[in-house]
Protein backbone atom coordinates (compact mmCIF):
# COMPACT_ATOMS: atom_id res chain seq x y z
CA UNK A 1 0.00 0.00 0.00
CA UNK A 2 0.71 3.29 -0.48
CA UNK A 3 -0.14 6.39 1.57
CA UNK A 4 1.12 9.84 0.46
CA UNK A 5 0.90 13.44 0.83
CA UNK A 6 1.75 15.94 -2.13
CA UNK A 7 1.91 19.45 -0.54
CA UNK A 8 1.09 22.28 -3.57
CA UNK A 9 -1.49 23.04 -5.69
CA UNK A 10 -2.40 19.95 -8.64
CA UNK A 11 -1.19 20.89 -11.95
CA UNK A 12 -4.27 20.22 -14.82
CA UNK A 13 -2.93 18.85 -18.19
CA UNK A 14 -3.61 22.13 -20.11
CA UNK A 15 -0.66 23.84 -17.74
CA UNK A 16 1.26 20.58 -17.96
CA UNK A 17 1.39 19.98 -21.78
CA UNK A 18 1.83 21.73 -24.78
CA UNK A 19 0.82 21.12 -28.51
CA UNK A 20 4.56 20.96 -31.06
CA UNK A 21 3.91 22.15 -34.29
CA UNK A 22 3.33 19.57 -36.62
CA UNK A 23 1.34 17.45 -33.72
CA UNK A 24 1.92 15.85 -30.70
CA UNK A 25 1.99 16.66 -26.94
CA UNK A 26 5.03 17.48 -24.95
CA UNK A 27 5.43 18.21 -21.04
CA UNK A 28 6.03 21.74 -20.26
CA UNK A 29 8.95 22.44 -17.87
CA UNK A 30 6.02 22.91 -15.07
CA UNK A 31 4.71 19.75 -15.81
CA UNK A 32 8.12 17.57 -15.74
CA UNK A 33 8.62 19.56 -12.21
CA UNK A 34 5.54 18.22 -11.14
CA UNK A 35 6.47 14.76 -12.30
CA UNK A 36 10.01 14.42 -10.79
CA UNK A 37 8.58 15.85 -7.60
CA UNK A 38 5.94 12.71 -7.14
CA UNK A 39 8.38 10.84 -8.29
CA UNK A 40 10.75 11.50 -5.48
CA UNK A 41 8.00 11.60 -2.84
CA UNK A 42 6.95 8.24 -4.30
CA UNK A 43 10.65 6.93 -3.89
CA UNK A 44 11.26 8.17 -0.47
CA UNK A 45 7.97 5.93 0.93
CA UNK A 46 9.27 3.11 -0.71
CA UNK A 47 5.94 1.03 -1.09
CA UNK A 48 4.96 -2.46 -1.44
CA UNK A 49 3.43 -3.59 -4.09
CA UNK A 50 3.19 -6.13 -6.05
CA UNK A 51 3.59 -6.48 -9.43
CA UNK A 52 0.67 -7.82 -10.64
CA UNK A 53 -3.00 -7.74 -9.53
CA UNK A 54 -5.95 -4.94 -9.85
CA UNK A 55 -5.43 -1.36 -7.66
CA UNK A 56 -7.97 0.73 -6.20
CA UNK A 57 -6.68 4.35 -6.32
CA UNK A 58 -7.92 7.05 -4.04
CA UNK A 59 -7.39 11.02 -4.41
CA UNK A 60 -8.21 13.66 -2.53
CA UNK A 61 -7.04 17.22 -3.74
CA UNK A 62 -6.95 20.05 -1.16
CA UNK A 63 -7.15 23.86 -2.22
CA UNK A 64 -8.90 26.60 -3.42
CA UNK A 65 -11.69 24.92 -5.27
CA UNK A 66 -14.06 28.01 -4.15
CA UNK A 67 -14.28 31.49 -4.84
CA UNK A 68 -14.41 33.53 -1.60
CA UNK A 69 -18.50 33.56 -1.91
CA UNK A 70 -18.01 29.85 -1.86
CA UNK A 71 -18.88 29.36 -5.35
CA UNK A 72 -16.84 26.72 -7.83
CA UNK A 73 -13.78 27.87 -9.03
CA UNK A 74 -13.54 27.49 -12.89
CA UNK A 75 -11.07 24.12 -12.80
CA UNK A 76 -11.57 20.78 -14.30
CA UNK A 77 -10.97 17.87 -11.45
CA UNK A 78 -10.36 15.27 -13.99
CA UNK A 79 -7.33 17.53 -15.69
CA UNK A 80 -5.66 17.36 -12.84
CA UNK A 81 -6.15 13.49 -12.15
CA UNK A 82 -5.19 12.25 -15.23
CA UNK A 83 -1.73 14.06 -14.42
CA UNK A 84 -0.99 12.57 -11.05
CA UNK A 85 -2.23 9.11 -11.70
CA UNK A 86 0.68 9.10 -14.65
CA UNK A 87 3.26 10.68 -12.63
CA UNK A 88 2.85 8.23 -10.02
CA UNK A 89 2.36 5.15 -11.98
CA UNK A 90 5.62 6.44 -13.57
CA UNK A 91 7.31 6.67 -10.57
CA UNK A 92 6.22 3.47 -9.52
CA UNK A 93 7.36 1.77 -13.08
CA UNK A 94 3.42 0.47 -13.29
CA UNK A 95 0.91 0.21 -16.03
CA UNK A 96 -1.70 2.52 -14.76
CA UNK A 97 -4.83 0.00 -16.63
CA UNK A 98 -3.85 -1.65 -13.14
CA UNK A 99 -6.30 0.71 -11.17
CA UNK A 100 -9.81 -1.02 -11.30
CA UNK A 101 -11.36 1.28 -8.70
CA UNK A 102 -10.89 4.93 -8.33
CA UNK A 103 -11.82 7.81 -5.62
CA UNK A 104 -11.76 11.50 -6.60
CA UNK A 105 -12.77 14.03 -4.43
CA UNK A 106 -11.65 18.04 -4.43
CA UNK A 107 -11.69 19.70 -1.22
CA UNK A 108 -12.06 23.53 -0.25
CA UNK A 109 -8.79 24.22 2.04
CA UNK A 110 -6.02 26.86 2.69
CA UNK A 111 -3.25 24.24 2.61
CA UNK A 112 -3.24 22.09 -0.52
CA UNK A 113 -1.99 19.50 -1.55
CA UNK A 114 -2.77 16.05 -2.87
CA UNK A 115 -3.55 13.01 -0.87
CA UNK A 116 -2.71 9.73 -2.32
CA UNK A 117 -3.64 6.26 -1.60
CA UNK A 118 -2.81 2.97 -3.50
CA UNK A 119 -3.72 -0.49 -2.78
CA UNK A 120 -4.75 -3.63 -3.71
CA UNK A 121 -7.64 -5.25 -4.19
Amino acid sequence: MLSLWIPGEALSLNNAYFNRRGGGRTLTPEGRAFKAHVKHLVLQERPALPARGRLALTLQFHGHWETKAGEPRRRDLSNAVKLLEDALFDALGMDDCRVRALSVTATQSDTPGMFVRLETI
